[in-house]
């Protein structure tokens, strides 16, 4: 066979192959995508949680008495300690830091929301995880 007329390249069933399972990979990892970032979402909120409470008590220890929750907003600051939570993110507490009326927690992610639950994550003073 003459060097000329032999050819070289792909055919046609091989860049089909190639492309169709190119397009169920990104079609499979898009899905992942989608729940790993609507998992982050509910992670945040749940960070903001943890570390409002955390203020919380550390502040009621050191003073014996609980921060207005009135008035709560996302530039709170509570015994000196500047709680910046990001955009989208709402938090809101209840309680007075006692035994019988223990910090509760509210955290609801408003834009883009968190699928779990109902959307607000409830943290309880002395609980280690709170529910959506």
């Amino acid at each position: 066979m003459p060097a000329l007329l032999r050819q070289r390249g792909f055919t046609l069933i091989e860049v089909m192959i190639t492309l169709a399972i190119i397009a169920i990979l990104a079609a499979v990892s898009a899905g992942i995508y989608t729940s790993f970032v609507a998992n982050a979402r509910c992670s945040e909120v749940e960070t903001v949680a943890y570390d409002t409470m955390t203020a919380l008590v550390q502040a009621y220890s050191e003073t014996s008495t609980a921060p207005p929750a009135s008035g709560f907003n996302s530039t709170q600051t509570i015994n000196g300690q500047v709680l910046n939570y990001p955009p989208g993110v709402e938090i809101s507490f209840s309680g007075g830091g006692t035994d019988a009326d223990p910090f509760i927690v509210q955290g609801t992610r408003t834009n883009p929301v968190c699928p779990k639950g109902d959307g607000t994550y409830v943290l309880q003073q002395g609980q280690l995880s709170g529910t959506w």
